[in-house]
């Protein structure tokens, strides 16, 4: 399985964090949202729940798991950039209460 992703955008920052919308390709053929999150020595990966059904498990316990956090935290702004250029979180542009 080759697992592949794309910066959509960033979403906003919250609790001192920043939230980056995904899209991870599978084989160039299936395609799944996901929110990367990560602040200060915290990072969190939460992913669309038909992705952990075609892998089979949680997204924590895929072998590729490593990988693909090193990838997006090598291509994401640095944390200190990041977190002084992104808006503010807005909950109403993606229909989601804070």
């Amino acid at each position: 399985m080759e697992l592949t992703f794309d910066i959509i955008e960033y979403m906003g920052k919250m609790d001192e964090g920043v939230f980056v919308l995904l899209n991870l390709n599978v084989d160039n053929t299936n395609f799944y949202d996901a929110i990367f999150y990560y602040k200060e020595n915290i990072v969190a990966l939460t992913v669309d729940e038909k992705f952990e059904e075609l892998i089979g498990q949680k997204i924590e316990d895929f072998s590729g798991y490593n990988d693909i956090m090193t990838a997006i935290i090598k291509r994401v702004l640095p944390y200190k950039d990041a977190i002084n250029i992104v808006n503010d979180f807005d909950g109403e542009i993606y229909k989601i209460n804070k």
